[in-house]
């Protein structure tokens, strides 16, 4: 597995583009409730039809699954550390089956959002 990949499982998804996951750690060591924000996605907001949707399809897909978790690095002046977004979440690529889930995500909200 390479560097900053992690199993995980997750439990719940909270809108289109943020889940909640166990990652398993290594060496029997769990962190537990992890707020993930899918990088590089922006699913429409909950209160709306679209958003709805594209929640209920992730959570079809993801809800109780044991997922791939690739987190997101930024370069500091000591190296690198994890990234997270503004309200805390770490930022991730999420795989299924060796499918990204972003890349998922983000063509199913662009097929929802295009006007007809």
């Amino acid at each position: 597995m390479q560097l900053y990949t992690y199993s995980a499982i997750c439990i719940s998804v909270h809108d289109g583009d943020t889940i909640t996951c166990n990652i398993d750690l290594g060496m029997s060591i769990w962190s537990r409730g992890q707020k993930i924000r899918l990088a590089r996605t922006y699913a429409p907001e909950l209160d709306t039809p679209e958003g709805k949707q594209i929640a209920q399809w992730l959570t079809s897909q993801l809800q109780g699954q044991t997922i791939i978790v690739r987190t997101i690095k930024q370069r500091t002046a000591e190296g690198f550390r994890d990234k997270k977004e503004k309200y805390g979440r770490w930022l991730g690529e999420i795989y299924l089956n060796d499918e990204c889930i972003n890349d998922l995500v983000i063509s199913r909200c662009a097929s929802l959002t295009s006007p007809s």
